[in-house]
């Protein structure tokens, strides 16, 4: 047995990855992947710049190169040409985020696996450019596409997938039951220290699935992984949940208002998410009551909210626009909304929410029921936008933020 052969069969052992796609690249894979991109077509706009194929190919791997060379557009680029190679061979891909290449090249869907092997490397979480590059591998393995058929290897990349934050795969790809349970399936030693190594290095989605295997017997540890996310909208919505469960502790939906109200402008399902812990907090009643009381905008913050109303312009619509606050029961407004849907919509709903941006806001008299501060809606004071004189540009005028 050579001395290789003993280092790949400890690599094999010692981490749960796949083969070892760390290599550099090789000079015979550097000539036919040159060979095959002089022939390839397409592009993509991107940045205001329209790139072409041969564009794109000049960040194609070299002989001899690593992938942790790559920079983040190198990997986008290489993983462009990676799927051109490989998915004209796979039709139909289940669950598939990016079926399709904007770059069309001669299928050679085994240079493709290569290629995406080339991106993952050899380390948890390590991987270069878009995470959908462990599903490619994933159903390349299941269908033996450019590869040999292996269904454990496939499910191993599709767990490794949906633990960097490929949410919409399900027990069809990563388990061996249709029944099977992700945390199950991923508290298993193997696939527990894959995730919590990805974790470690940053991996935003691999973050959350590793909070939610912990929580039970580490509460204070999934916390911090959560909390330490304020910017991931996923991360959020679990900490928002995990808070209202009490997962933690004892509950404290207020958290999870928090948590939520951070991202501000919310799709319906956060919204609601956050809407559900202030009727939490609110309980036994469960509503969000809106105060009578009336606050002008020197009070929320004068001269702050004039200079943000005069830094914008719209360019056709005019009208009033009426906002409103969710407020914590510390008087702190958190976040602010247009409730009109049939302005909410319109650029004049956005900048009058620029004006209230919570960050900007003076804190509010608390409101109280039944001897206790909760959480509330604050109708906010009416702006008007209308043409400025001798203009056409439509704007705050600064009489109407006094």
């Amino acid at each position: 047995m050579t001395i290789r052969t003993i280092l790949v069969s400890f690599l094999a052992l010692a981490i749960p990855t796949n083969a070892i796609a760390g290599a550099p690249w090789s000079t015979e894979d550097a000539r036919l992947l040159s060979e095959i991109a002089s022939s390839c077509s397409g592009g993509e706009y991107s940045d205001g710049e329209t790139r072409t194929a041969q564009m794109i190919a000049a960040s194609l791997p070299r002989a001899g190169e690593e992938a942790n060379l790559l920079d983040k557009k190198r990997a986008h680029d290489v993983y462009l040409y990676a799927g051109a190679l490989l998915k004209p061979s796979i039709a139909n891909p289940e669950r598939a985020l990016d079926p399709s290449s904007l770059v069309k090249c001669p299928p050679n869907p085994a240079l493709g696996v290569k290629l995406m092997e080339f991106l993952i490397g050899d380390e948890p979480g390590r991987n270069k450019g878009p995470n959908n590059a462990y599903y490619w591998l994933g159903i390349a393995n299941r269908r033996g596409v450019g590869v040999s058929a292996d269904a454990v290897r496939a499910r191993q990349y599709f767990l490794q997938a949906r633990a960097l934050g490929i949410w919409n795969l399900t027990a069809e790809d990563w388990g061996t039951s249709p029944n099977d349970q992700l945390l199950t399936v991923a508290r298993k030693p193997e696939n527990f220290r894959w995730i919590e190594a990805a974790a470690a290095a940053g991996k935003q989605g691999s973050i959350v699935l590793l909070a939610e295997m912990v929580v039970d017997r580490e509460p204070a540890r999934a916390r911090s992984l959560l909390s330490a996310q304020p910017d991931d909208i996923f991360a959020a919505r679990k900490f928002a949940e995990f808070e209202m469960e009490g997962k933690f502790g004892s509950p404290h939906p207020e958290e999870a208002v928090r948590a939520m109200a951070h991202f501000q402008r919310l799709s319906r399902p956060y919204y609601d998410l956050m809407l559900r812990a202030a009727r939490q907090y609110n309980a036994p009643e469960q509503d969000i009551p809106t105060s009578p009381q009336q606050v002008t905008l020197d009070e929320l913050g004068g001269k702050k909210l004039l200079l943000a109303g005069q830094k914008e312009e719209l360019d056709a619509i005019r009208g009033v626009v009426t906002a409103r606050a969710l407020v914590d029961p510390t008087g702190t407004i958190l976040y602010t909304e247009v409730p009109d849907p049939q302005i909410s919509r319109f650029r004049m709903a956005f900048a009058t929410l620029k004006i209230f941006t919570p960050s900007l806001l003076n804190k509010v008299a608390p409101f109280e029921r039944n001897g206790r501060a909760i959480f509330h809606w604050l109708n906010l004071p009416p702006v008007r936008w209308a043409p400025a004189p001798g203009t056409s540009v439509i704007r705050v005028r600064a009489e109407d933020l006094r």
